[in-house]
């Protein structure tokens, strides 16, 4: 072992062969004036290799000459020198990665916006348009079913043609509807079938209330237009003597509710009969106003009675 600085890198501890042709590349880069002067020149190579050998040995450095050619050439050859990529699809591709911590949070955004608005638009709007949609398919394909069972019900259990010509032009409005696709005015006229065939099976007498307990069995009304109209209370009843409701739509007020006790209109002379009647004995001796049967659609009425009705009175 010698004590020459130069030597202290021993052929027992070598640098990888292409790091140091690499490294030789970058002091000749960095040396500039001996490049220019030397390579453009006739100067032989091993002259440059020369330089070179003293150039690492003032570092302390001992690279093989083999190494410090094959630099030289390596130079000259611009094996180690960067070359930018072409422009080109690849490249553009590759730029855009790089950068993507600038462009890819703002995407990022715009996406869940899009994303975002996507879900609010699908089920606020278009999944309950198409839940919507199944339904009134399903209600569709089960209307013409629907509405002939509610019919056939009702002939099932009229008696009279009046009532069998309710239950027909109901029928008939209902596939009206089914046929222009109302499911909503279809499914009301499976509704009105329901209620005409509750209707046509009640059974009730209509009686006029005895004057009893302040209970009053006849009332007048003076109308907004001047005119007065008569009225007898009445209550129905089944064949049981039991209390049954029926659907009333009161003439003054226009409301409709469910009652057993209803006044029921007359004209006068009807009503004077009443108070003529009452005043013999406080009591009332031709009650029956009328009768319903199972299979009709009205009750018959044994006495003369006009359309109004009235729910409310004092």
């Amino acid at each position: 072992m010698t004590d020459d600085p130069a030597l202290v890198v021993t052929e027992d501890a070598k640098l990888d062969d292409v790091m140091l042709a690499m490294d030789v590349v970058d002091t000749l880069r960095h040396e500039r004036m001996l490049i220019t002067r030397d390579i453009n020149s006739e100067v032989r190579r091993e002259s440059l290799v020369d330089r070179l050998r003293e150039i690492y040995r003032g570092q302390g450095i001992s690279v093989p000459d083999d190494i410090l050619m094959d630099g030289v050439k390596a130079l000259e050859e611009e094996r180690f020198r960067y070359r930018a990529p072409k422009d080109g699809f690849g490249t553009k591709l590759a730029l855009l990665y790089i950068n993507r911590g600038k462009w890819l949070p703002l995407l990022t955004t715009i996406l869940a916006i899009i994303g975002l608005a996507g879900a609010v638009n699908y089920f606020g709007f278009e999944r309950p348009q198409q839940v919507e949609q199944s339904r009134i398919e399903r209600v569709m394909e089960s209307l013409p079913g629907d509405l002939s069972e509610a019919y056939q019900a009702g002939l099932s259990v009229a008696t009279e043609g009046l009532a069998v010509d309710r239950l027909e032009a109901t029928y008939n409005s209902g596939r009206d509807a089914i046929s222009a696709g109302d499911t909503v005015a279809a499914q009301a006229a499976i509704t009105d079938l329901e209620s005409l065939t509750a209707q046509i099976s009640q059974s009730y007498n209509l009686d006029i209330i005895q004057p009893s307990g302040g209970d009053l069995s006849g009332i007048y009304y003076d109308a907004a237009n001047g005119e007065r109209l008569y009225f007898v209370i009445v209550e129905a009843t089944n064949p049981a003597g039991s209390a049954v409701e029926l659907s009333i739509t009161d003439q003054i007020s226009g409301r409709t509710d469910m009652a057993s006790t209803f006044g029921v209109e007359v004209p006068r002379n009807v009503y004077d009969d009443l108070a003529e009647d009452i005043a013999t004995d406080n009591d009332v001796d031709a009650a029956r106003v009328g009768e319903k049967v199972r299979g009709e659609l009205d009750a018959n009425y044994v006495i003369d009675v006009r359309s109004g009705r009235l729910l409310e009175w004092q």
